[in-house]
């Protein structure tokens, strides 16, 4: 089994200057653990956290924005933003975008590594303090309401790697059967199937990464959140209500176009059980096909759209 060392890649993160297309980064990894097979799956982009606090040159004055409110307050609002309403400083935010680098590391749907590595930039968001702008609490002057006042985004260092967190997928899908178990029935029921239907000779993870949402519960602990993500986009137009004549070879070659842009059979199929991408509607239509006699499922897809329609489910 494949193990990969979370220092040794969080320091070739860090090494790595971030290209357009991630490749580099990819490279990178792939090398210094000898995973010539490691892929870069999907990159995600367009959010963004909160940064710090920085002078009027743009040096730093605090990495961490909430905490140096919450440490120079010290409960009173007003005191702080006495102190430094000319001081000149501007709060930061942290842009970024989330690469998901893959491994297949055994037959089993679930047999991969997951590499998430954050590419993160920081740029100047706002004055810190706007005379004409009072906060009401805390959490307002951290994060002010849309009608502050913005200056145009200015990165402030250059874009670098951080490493998020390597999973192998099979380890934190059981962290499910305890803490989410409808959740982790259904990822199982999806991996399943996957073993059973036409896209079993693709690994799962070249066309799927997981997204994990971490939070701490009253006890302290660590608990998961996971839901599947496509690496590819389908047909703007399966996202609408299917016209009430589509059926046939008409829908069939709908399938094929869907497949095709996936990259594996049956990749529509999937699509509708994870994303929006897909209605369910157009398993039903393509079951009534099936029940009318135009067949165009291998019958091992059909199989698995049968135990679908039969106790539906969704990712």
């Amino acid at each position: 089994m494949i193990e990969f060392d979370h220092d040794t890649i969080a320091a070739c993160c860090t090494a790595t200057p971030p290209d357009s297309d991630g490749s580099a980064l990819v490279n990178a990894i792939a090398h210094c653990c000898a995973a010539p097979e490691l892929k870069l799956a999907l990159v995600r982009g367009g959010w963004h956290r909160l940064g710090g606090v920085v002078d009027g040159d743009y040096r730093p004055i605090a990495e961490h924005l909430l905490q140096w409110a919450e440490e120079e307050s010290q409960g009173d609002l007003e005191d702080l933003v006495l102190r430094y309403i000319d001081a000149g400083y501007f709060a930061t935010r942290i842009r970024g975008k989330t690469h998901y680098l893959t491994l297949s590391t055994g037959p089993e749907p679930y047999d991969f590594i997951q590499i998430e590595v954050e590419e993160l930039q920081e740029e100047v968001e706002r004055i810190l303090i706007d005379r004409d702008w009072y906060p009401e609490d805390l959490e307002e002057f951290v994060a002010p309401m849309a009608n502050f006042p913005r200056i145009d985004p200015e990165p402030i260092a250059p874009p670098r790697y951080h490493l998020r967190r390597i999973f192998t997928a099979h380890q934190l899908l059981a962290t499910q059967r305890l803490q989410h178990p409808p959740q982790y029935q259904n990822m199982t029921r999806f991996g399943s199937e996957w073993s059973h239907s036409s896209a079993s000779h693709h690994p799962l993870c070249h066309h799927w990464v997981i997204a994990v949402r971490e939070s701490i519960d009253a006890e302290g602990d660590a608990r998961y959140a996971l839901r599947p993500i496509p690496t590819h986009d389908a047909p703007p137009y399966t996202r609408k209500p299917l016209p009430e004549t589509l059926f046939g070879a008409e829908l069939a070659n709908l399938l094929t176009t869907i497949d095709r842009e996936a990259g594996h059979p049956f990749a529509w199929y999937f699509l509708m059980l994870g994303s929006a991408m897909v209605t369910h509607q157009l398993g039903d239509r393509v079951l009534l096909d099936h029940l009318n006699d135009y067949s165009y499922l291998p019958q091992r897809d059909l199989q698995v759209l049968t135990s679908w329609h039969q106790k539906p489910y969704s990712v």
